[in-house]
C-alpha cells in the first residue's frame, strides 16, 4: 500500500522538477544565424529589428549592421526539447519500463520474462528515434522579417543609441 502512493508521489515531483527547470526567459536577444547575401555569414545576438536593418552583436562585441535585402535565410533557436534530450529521456524511460515490466511479470509464477525487456527497449527505441529525428537542432529557419520577437529590442533601439560606437 505504501509504494502505491509513494511511487506516484514520487514521479509527480520529478516531473515539477523538470517543469521548473525549463528554460528562463532571458533579457538578451536570441542567438541568430545569418546567411547573407555577397558576404559571410554572421552569427550573434539580435539586438533590434526594424522594417529594413538588423543589428547583430557578434561574439567579437562588434555591433554590425545588417540591411534586410541582403539577408538569404535566418535561424533562430528552437524552444522545447531537441534531439539529445528525447533520446535521453527515452533511454530512461525505455530502461525503468523495461525493469518495472520485468519485475510485474516474474511476480507470475510459470512464465518467461526474458523477452520483456529487451521488447520493451526497442519498442522505445523505436519511437524515441523517430521523435529525436523530428525533434531536430535546435535551430529553426524563419524569415528575416519575422526576427522582431527574438531581438532584445523588439520595439527597436533605444533613444540615444549610437550603433558606430
Amino acid at each position: 500500500m505504501r509504494t502505491r502512493i509513494l511511487f506516484p508521489l514520487i514521479l509527480t515531483m520529478f516531473a515539477s522538477q523538470v517543469a521548473l527547470a525549463q528554460r528562463v526567459s532571458s533579457v538578451l536577444g536570441s542567438r541568430v544565424d545569418l546567411e547573407l547575401r555577397g558576404a559571410p555569414n554572421l552569427s550573434g545576438e539580435l539586438l533590434a529589428a526594424q522594417r529594413d536593418s538588423l543589428w547583430l552583436l557578434p561574439v567579437d562585441g562588434r555591433l554590425q549592421t545588417v540591411h534586410l535585402a541582403d539577408v538569404l535565410h535566418a535561424k533562430v533557436p528552437q524552444g522545447g526539447l531537441t534531439g539529445g534530450p528525447v533520446l535521453l529521456w527515452t533511454v530512461i524511460g525505455g530502461i525503468l519500463s523495461g525493469a518495472l515490466l520485468t519485475g510485474a511479470c516474474n511476480s507470475v509464477e510459470g512464465t518467461d520474462c526474458s523477452v520483456v525487456l529487451p521488447a520493451v527497449l526497442i519498442s522505445w527505441g523505436l519511437v524515441g528515434g523517430i521523435s529525436a529525428a523530428i525533434s531536430g537542432s535546435g535551430m529553426r529557419s524563419v524569415s528575416p522579417y519575422e526576427l522582431v520577437p527574438y531581438a532584445r529590442f523588439p520595439q527597436g533601439l533605444p533613444g540615444g543609441f549610437v550603433p558606430e560606437r
